[in-house]
């Protein structure tokens, strides 16, 4: 059962509880409307408490979450950057190899050429 059913069922309880005691109470309706108050004031507070303890645990919750996501996007930039930076290395060497090929190419056939 999730929190807001034990909240309905805790409400449900507490609202029978009431009227039973209201039926059966020994005492004037001035004091028992005081103790209802008091009760309900309690009461209020109770939830209010256990409201903002899940709200900070959900808040830290999601602060994680953020700070993993944060950190994996780190990786993977870090990670991508890398595998392009030794692509470009890979591209200039076979680049400057086929330069040095053409080069030696034209070399040969101009000398091979003159008579």
């Amino acid at each position: 059962m999730g929190s807001l059913g034990r909240y309905m069922g805790f409400i449900s309880g507490f609202a029978i509880g009431t009227g039973i005691g209201l039926l059966f109470a020994p005492v004037p309706g001035v004091e028992v409307r005081r103790q209802l108050a008091r009760s309900a004031g309690r009461y209020a507070k109770d939830v209010k408490d256990q409201l903002m303890e899940q709200g900070e645990g959900l808040l830290e919750q999601g602060r994680d979450i953020v700070d993993s996501v944060v950190e994996q996007g780190k990786e993977f930039v870090e990670s991508q950057t890398q595998n392009l930076a030794e692509q470009g290395r890979e591209f200039m060497e076979s680049q400057t190899q086929n330069l040095k090929d053409t080069a030696k190419k034209a070399l040969s056939d101009t000398l091979t050429r003159q008579p």
